[in-house]
Order: structure tokens, then C-alpha cells, then sequence
């Protein structure tokens, strides 16, 4: 006893710096000394297995016999083993002495923190929160999951601080364990006892600050604007389906995107950036379902000139959808411009048209030039089916020559749609070059005996000039004759 009573006196001078008079006195040395030390140290996480039992020790009071604590569970080697009683007491004392300083300077970690808060703000266990980016990934996760309209700097000040961190670029340490914090203090949402300092708190203190993250984070989940986002799936359903279930986004995209791609190809790929900017934009979003969702809150809330959606009413509400309406039947209803087949058919041209009529009418120029159409030939004269039609039709419709008219007659030729707007870039292709095929073999037409009466003109015009000079006739006296003869008078 005097040998045990020895070294626990021993171990309180040189480690405690104090003099005891018997063995339960360490129990209070040690006590005080705890007690003065920061929260976070008396918390700590250590690794040392003796600086755990120590602490859980000095917190719980589990062993009475102090010579069982400091000198068989705290102690390396048990009494009953030392076969150096002088060596074997320096050891002891020097790792006692290594366990106060271990615990003294001891720096609580960041992860700690974050895994504290991310049990209580959002019931991750330690394991699903093992490192800073961990933690950070999964405030983003959570606030990614969100409605977009949600995603706004909309509620109480604490929680407005709290959002507009997420994604703001910094560490993660500076903004949820300094910035945050720093600025619920100046508000006051911090409690008074816990320091803005997240060094100094303890576990205690850190699932306080924890429990005021889930506060705000619970105050954006229940948040909801005047006019919910179920009340737009169905409005917007209602136009795609007749029988509408629509009722979330999901849904909803896949709706639209069915419908989408039952348009007509032509219309799919206008160049609508040109002149309806709201359906380009709409068309880009049918990308991805993410992007279809903020044209759908933000995009064309901003295009169709409406308040933000978290301002709606219903009155907003069916203005919005009377626009989507309008939007929606544009592209229902497109027809292709008839100037966009003007702009193939001249592609290579260097004399090009600057709208469909200028475009018609130097065709129907060029067609009436041509010796056919001055002869007034049969149609059947060109061996070529499209000619035909492109001469018929110029000949029937002398001021109103147009693509409409030609478009229907050559497509049921050519055995393709009467709607240009249906057309594949190989039917369009065919039409195309059928349509030049056939103007150039129109205009270039000529008689097949054309050299033979370009030779009777000459003769004739030489026996005429004779017999006009033979009877002392005048011009006017012989053209007389000549329309008389062939009128059969």
C-alpha cells in the first residue's frame, strides 16, 4: 500500500504539480484540472485507448479504487508485472505527463464539426459524412433537389445567410463553420453561450449550431409560393393530354417531349432564333429535364414579361398559360416558309431573290422569254413531266405565278408530300433539282425544225422584197397582202 500510495503522490506532484496527502486526493486534482480545461478538449476525439478511459473515467467516476484506476487500467504495465519499480514509475509518470499534454493541446477538427451538424441538420451519420468535400456535397445535393423557385434568397435573414453560402466559392471551413455562424452572432441567432468561434465549442455547443441549420433548412422545405408548382404541371398538362394525370415535373417534360418529336421535322428544325425567340429557347430545353424546368419558372416567365413565380396569383397563372397556349399553337400550326426552298434553289446562284415573289416573278420573266411559251407550244413537247407543269401552269396563271400553285402538281409527280414542311432533306433535294431540271429544259426549248425554217424565213423574205419591188408595192401595201393570204382572205 505505502508502495502504490508512493507512486500516485508521485505522479500528482510531477504531472499535477500538486502535493497530496492520500490516494483519493487525485481524484479531486485531476477533476479541477478538467474542469478548467475548453470544452472542446474535455470532448475530444483521441486515439490513445488510456486517454479515453481516462477521460470517460474522470467523467463518469466508474472505478473508486484510484491505485485500480492509475495503476492496473491506466497502466501499461500492472503493478504486479514491474520488475523495476524505479524504471517502471519514471514510465508512468512521463506517459501521464504525455496524456495531459495530448489532451491540453488538443485541436478539435473541422470533420468533427461538419459530421455533428450533418447528424442533426440532416440525419447523416458519421460514415456518410467522412470529410469536408463530403459535407459540402451533401448541402449541394440537398439544395439541387430543390424546386428551382426555391432556390432563392427568400426567407427569414438567418436563412438567407445560410442559402446564399452553398455556392458561393470558398471553403468549406470558412463558410459554414466561420461566415454562417459569424453572421447569426451579429443577428443574434446564435445563442449567447456558444462563441462565434467554432474552435471552442462543444459537442454540445455543435449540435445547437446544428439544430439552427436544420431550422433553416426547414423553413425552405415547407416554403411555398402563392401559386404551388402542381397547379402549373396541371395547367401546362392540360394542353399536351385530354385526359390529364400530369401533376409533377417529371411528367410533365415527358409529355412535352412526346409531343415534341410527333412535329413535323421542318418545324423541329426552323431557324425559330430568328423570329420567335421565346420557342427557341423552349425548344433548346426539351434538352435535359433540368432545363426544361427553369425555362418552364424562370426562362419564359421573363420572356412572356410576368412577375417572378413566387409573386404568381391566379390571375398571373392564366396569363401564363394563355402565352404557353399561343406558344404551343405556333408551332402546331407552322407552316415552312416557302422562301426557305427559293434560298436551296439558289444556292449556287450569285443574282439571288430577296423574297418569294421576286423569286416568281423573274421565273415567270425567264419562262414567257422562252421561244415555247411565245409559240404557245403543247406541253407535251418537252419529253419532261415537271416542265409540262411549270409551262401549263405559267401559261393559266399570267399574274399570279407562285410556288403554291407548282408545289402540290410537281410533289404528287415526284410521289412525295404536297407539304413542304414534311419533307426529308432527300425529298427536299428531289424537288429541288426536279424544279431546275425542269425550268432549264422549259427555257431552253426550240423547235426541232428550227434550221429548216430559219432557211425558209430567209427565202421567203428574199422572194417577197422581189415580188414588193416587181409590183411597185409599199411596206404597208405588202404586209396587207401577206395577212390577207394567211388569214385565207
Amino acid at each position: 500500500v505505502e508502495l502504490k500510495t508512493e507512486i500516485i503522490r508521485e505522479l500528482a506532484k510531477q504531472v499535477f504539480e500538486t502535493t497530496i496527502a492520500t490516494k483519493n486526493d487525485i481524484t479531486q486534482v485531476v477533476s479541477k484540472w478538467f474542469k478548467n480545461l475548453p470544452a472542446p478538449n474535455q470532448s475530444g476525439k483521441f486515439e490513445n485507448s488510456i486517454i479515453k478511459t481516462w477521460l470517460s473515467e474522470i467523467k463518469n467516476n466508474f472505478t473508486n479504487d484510484q491505485f485500480e484506476l492509475y495503476l492496473v487500467k491506466l497502466n501499461e504495465t500492472p503493478l504486479k508485472d514491474w520488475t523495476d519499480i524505479s524504471f517502471e514509475k519514471f514510465n508512468l509518470i512521463e506517459r501521464f505527463k504525455g496524456y495531459k499534454k495530448q489532451i491540453e493541446e488538443y485541436t478539435k477538427s473541422p470533420l468533427e464539426v461538419f459530421q455533428i451538424i450533418a447528424r442533426e441538420a440532416l440525419e447523416k451519420s458519421a460514415a456518410e459524412c467522412d470529410s469536408e468535400a463530403t459535407f459540402d456535397l451533401i448541402m449541394k445535393d440537398w439544395w439541387n433537389s430543390l424546386a428551382v423557385m426555391k432556390q432563392v434568397e427568400q426567407y427569414s435573414p438567418e436563412t438567407n445567410l445560410f442559402v446564399s453560402q452553398i455556392l458561393f466559392p470558398s471553403a468549406t471551413k470558412t463558410r459554414y463553420l466561420e461566415t454562417i455562424p459569424q453572421a447569426w452572432e451579429k443577428i443574434e441567432y446564435l445563442p449567447n453561450h456558444i462563441s462565434s468561434q467554432w474552435e471552442s465549442w462543444s459537442n454540445n455547443d455543435a449540435r445547437v449550431v446544428g439544430g439552427n441549420y436544420r431550422k433553416c433548412i426547414e423553413e425552405v422545405v415547407r416554403w411555398k409560393p402563392p401559386v404551388e408548382e402542381k397547379q402549373v404541371f396541371i395547367a401546362l398538362g392540360n394542353l399536351y393530354l385530354d385526359n390529364n394525370k400530369i401533376s409533377d415535373i417529371v411528367s410533365l417534360y415527358l409529355e412535352v417531349k412526346k409531343w415534341f418529336e410527333l412535329l413535323a421535322e421542318r418545324t423541329k428544325i426552323a431557324n425559330w432564333n430568328k423570329t420567335e425567340v421565346n420557342i427557341s429557347n423552349f425548344i433548346a430545353s426539351l434538352d435535359e429535364e433540368s432545363t426544361f424546368e427553369t425555362f418552364i419558372f424562370e426562362e419564359s416567365v421573363s420572356l412572356f414579361n410576368l412577375p417572378l413565380f413566387k409573386e404568381w396569383n391566379d390571375t398571373v397563372l392564366g396569363s401564363y398559360i394563355d402565352k404557353f397556349t399561343n406558344l404551343k399553337n405556333k408551332l402546331d400550326e407552322y407552316k415552312r416558309p416557302l422562301f426557305e426552298l427559293v434560298e436551296v434553289y439558289e444556292e449556287k446562284i450569285k443574282d439571288k431573290s430577296s423574297n418569294e415573289e421576286s423569286f416568281c416573278y423573274k421565273l415567270h420573266s425567264n419562262i414567257q422569254q422562252s421561244d415555247a411559251y411565245k409559240n404557245k407550244v403543247n406541253g407535251k413537247e418537252f419529253n419532261d413531266s415537271v416542265s409540262t407543269i411549270i409551262y401549263e401552269t405559267a401559261q393559266k396563271t399570267a399574274t399570279d405565278f407562285n410556288l403554291s400553285n407548282i408545289i402540290p402538281l410537281i410533289s404528287e409527280e415526284l410521289k412525295i408530300d404536297s407539304n413542304s414542311n414534311l419533307w426529308t432533306d432527300k425529298e427536299q433535294k428531289t424537288f429541288i433539282t426536279s424544279l431546275k431540271k425542269g425550268v432549264n429544259n422549259l427555257i431552253k426549248w426550240k423547235f426541232p425544225e428550227a434550221e429548216k425554217l430559219k432557211k425558209a424565213k430567209t427565202k421567203v423574205k428574199q422572194e417577197i422584197l422581189i415580188l414588193q419591188a416587181s409590183l411597185q408595192l409599199n411596206e404597208t401595201q405588202m404586209r396587207k397582202v401577206l395577212n390577207d393570204i394567211i388569214e385565207g382572205k
